[in-house]
């Protein structure tokens, strides 16, 4: 028997061994394909690098304008990237980002962030989808197990890291993500899509697109989706499988020349797995797994308005409901929001480019709470409010642009009336092929309803790991909320430069500095017993246990140095090479200085994609992942293997064959901040796919 960890030899060598054959019994036929075909491109590489550069990113700056134009770390994960990366979610897209971390805490729940303070609840990154906000207020974070669109109605996934909070408002604080789906005019025809494997018990997507005539489309697509659960780190098996249906809808319409309008529908009914490791209050104080289900049904309806002026002036709107029930063994939420957004872009001279706008937010919640999350009250109300501008002044013959922008927010969950979120930026362009950029900008992360009405309680050595007490009983955190947070504040500064050094070489570099004040952190009000019939410390002598009695505040500061590269090389016509480093050093500095050291943060991580066109028919693409250990929780460094081998069998019909995580059986990645999940290694997997269209 292997032990658990660690990959059978017989087997890895017979999957190196398999890679290599097919390389090279096809390596003549790709050679010949370029001889052939010299001066063509693959339809999957029909873009060079020098026109990536011009793919559009609209969450930059609220308006469309290509990467070479953006004056921030940018990112765009193309429809071809998608396909060639074999991912099957947006959360595994998004590890091929540079300041990226995306780690598995289970099959379901992933801890996603940029450029630090990563965990399950992650609240300093914006999500959306259409212009769609998945964020919600009960924690500031993303339920990505109920974000799973068909990837094959994705055309882009546009990434920002760094603060975006003079646009978007608080909660866009270490980056955005921004998820563009397929135009309904570019899905026409049918989609059969057919998955299975050891770990994917089946994965259907179906979809319909029809012009009915060319100013109106509409595409339709349906996903069931069923998955199994990993194992524990004892090597068994847990609960964390999942099983879902979801239908998507889209409608563009261009009644006239100068309007575009988009409508989207979007409903799901998915029940997500956990093994919970639920504490034990009595002797001998342990851990016990309980195996439950988390059941999310919800909705949303969206619709966007686009009128472009003479002279290239446009005015946009979006209006959308968003509903979701989600019920769990420790929380519930039921949500309602509504939200308004208007803009307008404005070109006053060849020098000025201005645009400014509104939202209106409106959530209605309802929390529940169980023994182990207790929650002092279960309605809320949040209401946001918000106004922006952003001008971006051309100078020195429009080699030099200055962007300047703020934002003025009011947010019931905020301790200040309105929230002032200013930026200052400036891309300086060398040439076509180069450019420079700076900003600094200075953000702001809300209070959430947890952080104001929830209580829970954590054992000690598990929240302060090493934290020796000074007696032999049990020591458990009582962490209670704080109706009179404050908000988290932000002061970051950037500087970046993109070059296409030659037609076949793009670099993209990325340096960041953030310091961050207000932090939440426990502030310690003293030690109870239980029973506790007595005062402190009389009442040691008869005490079960002890209670730590904390709040939650903003006692903690910290600040975060980093570098991000992205490296595009298209070494031959049939041979690309994509990489991503990350190096980051984040210090937590909390006003006790009972913890200082290591945090939840990685410092290291690596990417690289090697794509080959093995023939006009046949693919073969590597990708390999480093992450960085992980002392806070005590997880080792890992590095990944994952395999895709496409067969076009002729225009409609392509089959393909991913190995997943092939470098070891199976590895941990993560843990939930209230350890309220039994640890979860995520295991090594196969799966079979078909895609024929129609």
């Amino acid at each position: 028997m292997t032990p658990p960890g660690q990959a059978p030899r017989s087997c890895i060598t017979a999957l190196i061994v398999w890679a290599l054959a097919i390389t090279c019994l096809a390596w003549p036929a790709a050679a010949a394909a370029h001889d052939a075909h010299e001066e063509q491109h693959d339809a999957l590489f029909d873009l060079s690098l020098e026109e990536l550069l011009d793919l559009e990113v609209s969450g930059a700056s609220r308006k469309s304008q290509t990467l070479a134009e953006t004056a921030a770390a940018a990112f765009v994960i193309s429809s071809r990237d998608l396909l060639r990366s074999g991912a099957t979610s947006i959360p595994e897209a998004l590890r091929m980002v540079p300041g990226m971390h995306v780690a598995r805490v289970d099959g379901n729940v992933v801890a996603v962030t940029a450029r630090g303070s990563n965990g399950r609840y992650a609240n300093k990154l914006l999500v959306m989808i259409d212009g769609r906000a998945l964020y919600t207020p009960a924690f500031s974070g993303v339920y990505w197990d109920i974000q799973d669109i068909p990837m094959a109605d994705i055309e882009r996934i546009e990434v920002i890291r760094g603060p975006g909070s003079s646009l978007w408002g608080t909660n866009a604080v270490n980056g955005i993500v921004n998820v563009v789906t397929r135009r309904a005019s570019d899905a026409e025809g049918g989609l059969a899509m057919a998955s299975a494997g050891n770990k994917l018990d089946h994965d259907v997507t179906l979809r319909w697109g029809e012009e009915i005539n060319p100013e109106l489309a509409y595409r339709i697509s349906a996903l069931a989706e069923q998955r199994d659960g990993n194992r524990d780190l004892m090597g068994n098996d847990t609960n964390d499988d999942l099983e879902q249906l979801r239908l998507n809808s889209r409608v563009d319409w261009t009644p006239t020349q100068s309007d575009e309008l988009m409508f989207s529908a979007d409903l799901y009914d998915v029940e997500s797995g956990a093994s919970f490791a639920v504490q034990q209050f009595s002797a001998p104080f342990e851990k016990v797994r309980v195996d439950d289900t988390e059941d999310s049904t919800g909705g949303s309806l969206l619709g966007r308005w686009k009128h472009s002026y003479d002279g290239g002036s446009a005015t946009a709107g979006h209006a959308y409901v968003d509903f979701m029930d989600r019920d769990g063994p420790r929380w519930g939420e039921r949500k309602l929001t509504y939200e308004l957004d208007l803009q307008h872009h404005q070109t006053f001279s060849e020098r000025h480019d201005l645009i400014f706008g509104g939202t209106v937010r409106y959530h209605d919640v309802e929390l529940t709470g169980s023994e182990a999350q207790q929650m002092d009250e279960r309605f809320f109300n949040n209401l946001i409010v918000s106004v922006f501008v952003e001008n971006d002044y051309k100078v020195l013959n429009d080699k030099l642009s200055l962007i300047l922008g703020a934002k003025l927010e009011h947010n019931d969950l905020s301790d200040e009336d309105v929230e002032f979120m200013p930026s200052a930026r400036f891309l300086y362009r060398f040439s076509d092929e180069t450019q420079v950029w700076g900003a600094v900008t200075q953000a702001v992360r809300t209070p959430n309803l947890a952080e104001q009405s929830a209580r829970v309680t954590v054992s000690l050595d598990e929240f302060f790991p090493g934290l020796a007490p000074f007696t032999q009983l049990p020591v458990f955190i009582d962490l209670a909320a704080n109706e009179n947070m404050k908000s988290e504040d932000i002061t970051a500064f950037e500087l970046g430069v993109r070059s296409q050094v030659t037609p076949a070489l793009n670099l993209d570099l990325a340096l960041f500095y953030n310091d961050y004040e207000n932090l939440r952190w426990p502030k310690f009000g003293g030690l109870s017993c239980v029973p506790h019939d007595v005062p402190f410390p009389a009442c040691l002598a008869d005490a079960e246990y002890l209670l730590l009695l904390t709040e939650l505040a903003n006692a903690s500061e910290a600040d975060a140095i980093g570098a991000e590269l992205a490296v595009n090389w298209q070494a031959t016509e049939w041979w690309q090479l994509q990489g991503a480093f990350t190096y980051m050093d984040y210090d937590l500095e909390p006003d006790d200085d009972i913890r200082n050291g290591p945090d939840w943060d990685i410092s290291r991580a690596l990417s690289l994609q090697s794509r080959f066109d093995l023939s006009d028919s046949l693919q073969l693409d590597f990708w390999l992942r480093y992450a960085d250990e992980i002392e806070y929780y005590d997880i080792d460094e890992y590095w990944t293997l994952d395999v895709r081998f496409a067969w076009q069998i002729n225009d409609q019909l392509e089959f393909a064959l991913f190995g997943d995580n092939l470098l070891e059986s199976a590895h941990q990645e993560y843990q939930s901040e209230q350890r309220e999940l039994v640890p979860v290694e995520i295991e090594r997997s196969w799966r079979v796919e078909l895609r024929y269209n129609f």
